[in-house]
Order: C-alpha cells, then sequence, then structure tokens
C-alpha cells in the first residue's frame, strides 16, 4: 500500500493542462462539469499523485475512470484507490486489497460536534477530561474523524452510520503534516 500527499499550490497550471490532457474523454467529462476552479484543480491533483502511484506500481499505462457514484477507479486492473481533499490538500493512496484515506485541515471544533459525531470511548478519548475542546482535543478529533471517513472509503460506504464506527481499536497509520491530519487504513 502506497500514498501521496499534496497541496494544489504544489503542481503548475502547466502541469495541470498536461494532466488534464491526459485523461480518458469520461474524466475530463466528470472534470468539465465542476464549476469551481480549486474543485477541478484538487481532481487534477488527485489524478496526477495516482498517476505517480502508477508508475511506482509498474502500471504507467492504467487508466482511471470514474464510477456513477463519482468514485474513481483504475482499468483493467485489481488495484484498489482512495481518494480525499479537505481545502489545499489532496491525498491518494493504491492498494492491492481495499483501502481507505482521507485528510482534514485541522480547525477548532466545538464539544457538541465531538458529542455527535464520537462514540463514548471517542470523546474521553477527544476530551480527555475536559469540558472544553482545547486545541490538542481538536488535533484528537480529527485523528478520529479521519479514521472513520477512511473506513467509511474503505467499506465502500457499507457502513451504515459513520457514528457506529469506533476508531479507536482500528489498525491504522495516522500522519500529520502541516496543519492537516492523516488517516490511512
Amino acid at each position: 500500500m502506497n500514498w501521496l500527499f499534496g497541496k494544489i499550490t504544489d503542481i503548475t497550471d502547466e502541469q495541470y493542462n498536461d494532466v488534464y490532457c491526459t485523461l480518458t474523454p469520461s474524466r475530463r467529462a466528470h472534470i468539465d462539469r465542476m464549476k469551481k476552479k480549486d474543485d477541478r484543480k484538487r481532481s487534477l491533483m488527485a489524478t496526477f499523485l495516482l498517476n505517480k502511484l502508477l508508475l511506482q506500481a509498474g502500471k504507467a499505462q492504467a487508466a482511471i475512470e470514474t464510477h456513477e457514484n463519482g468514485k474513481p477507479f483504475v482499468t483493467e486492473s485489481d488495484l484498489h484507490i482512495s481518494i480525499s481533499h479537505s481545502n489545499q490538500a489532496v491525498v491518494c493512496a493504491l492498494s492491492e486489497s481495499p483501502v481507505g484515506i482521507d485528510v482534514e485541515k485541522i480547525k477548532p471544533v466545538s464539544k457538541k460536534l465531538v458529542e455527535y459525531v464520537c462514540t463514548q470511548s471517542e470523546r474521553e478519548y477527544v476530551l480527555s477530561g475536559k469540558d472544553a475542546v482545547d486545541d490538542q482535543a481538536a488535533k484528537r478529533f480529527f485523528e478520529v474523524w479521519t479514521a472513520k471517513e477512511a473506513f467509511f472509503k474503505k467499506s465502500d460506504g457499507r457502513v451504515k452510520s459513520i457514528r457506529s464506527i469506533d476508531t479507536l481499536s482500528l489498525k491504522k497509520q495516522v500522519f500529520e503534516i502541516d496543519d492537516y491530519y492523516i488517516t490511512l487504513l
């Protein structure tokens, strides 16, 4: 399993154009339907990162397509991919088995959100006996939240409720890059 992180400011407009030219007609149509420039850049950055991962895996000629539900996949391959973005950041994972990855920008969160999203054990972990959500608690919240999202993606959305996932027992890899939390399952 491999993964990459990038920011939409990391590549030039020329590189974006180069990536766009390599897309299949259906992927181009998918990107062309996006109204916001940053949304198109995030999608193209994901393709840029996935192409690097495919090259590393010896699958440089593989094409990336999009299911009707918007989820991308590698054509004529058993490889699994997962993509996430938040603000300027994009992460992509490539694996021979189902994979989930999520990235979130760390920002202040309310106690009400923690209580709504987290299981009892996760609330105890995030809040660590405090009544307020300080900076460290916010980081712990995003560790939990990205794990929930990654699990949801890995399971192809077959989870009834994201709140039902208790992430504390999951085998996961957690990374902090700049002001972003990333979880890989």
